[in-house]
């Protein structure tokens, strides 16, 4: 899930401009066998937990359509009602809108944890090999996407919005990286450019962050 705060600005009944900021923090674990090389392969049991924290703050427009209208009264005008000043104003009861994200600045915190359990009794093996990883890095991104609000009073609205992402965070370097092998304490130095490996293609490329896809909110508008 992903929670955040939002404040607009109407310039005119069509048109707003937005700023954002919204935070999400995500994680996954998986277990799998790998082979421990000791002179011979021992098979070992690892588990990789991963949690990305992804922090967004975005600046946008809107483009609106109002449906229906609501009267009521508030007081403050020069009107009188029952000999108590009051003015009359129109609420719109529903009003639709497309929104386009002009800039959307994206922090990305990775880490990942690595256990690994090399048993081999008869061999004189058990112990485990910890490893632990935090990746940083900044990227750029926008969006398109349209939603409707629905007014509960004059200043509080209901809404929802789908929108589309497109972006990437590519410049991924390491912030700090511990491990239990004396033999891996050197391998890996704050700053360094992250890389990752394709098995398959043998191909070494930069960890890229893919933030393209689909998002849905739902919101709690209040008016002032």
């Amino acid at each position: 899930p992903k929670m955040g705060l939002q404040i607009q600005a109407d310039l005119n009944p069509r048109y707003a401009m937005v700023f954002g900021m919204s935070t999400a923090n995500l994680g996954s674990t998986k277990k799998d066998i790998r082979n421990f090389f000791v002179g011979f392969n021992i098979p070992a049991v690892r588990e990789t937990r991963f949690s990305l924290l992804l922090n967004q703050f975005w600046f946008g427009a809107k483009r609106y359509w109002t449906f229906g209208k609501v009267a009521g009264q508030v007081a403050g005008s020069s009107e009188q009602v029952a000999g108590k000043p009051a003015t009359s104003y129109k609420l719109p009861a529903t009003r639709f809108y497309a929104e386009m994200g002009i800039l959307a600045v994206t922090r990305a915190y990775l880490t990942t944890d690595v256990w690994m359990h090399v048993y081999a009794p008869e061999e004189g093996f058990d112990f485990y090999k910890v490893t632990e990883t935090g990746i940083r890095g900044n990227g750029y991104a926008s969006y398109i996407g349209a939603g409707g609000e629905y007014f509960l009073n004059k200043w509080l609205s209901l809404g929802l919005d789908i929108d589309y992402n497109i972006g990437s965070v590519v410049d991924l370097k390491f912030d700090h990286y511990f491990t239990v092998d004396p033999l891996e304490k050197d391998i890996i130095a704050t700053g360094d450019r992250v890389l990752s490996l394709d098995l398959k293609k043998g191909v070494m490329m930069p960890l890229i962050i893919d933030l393209e896809g689909w998002d849905m909110k739902g919101h709690f508008r209040v008016y002032f």
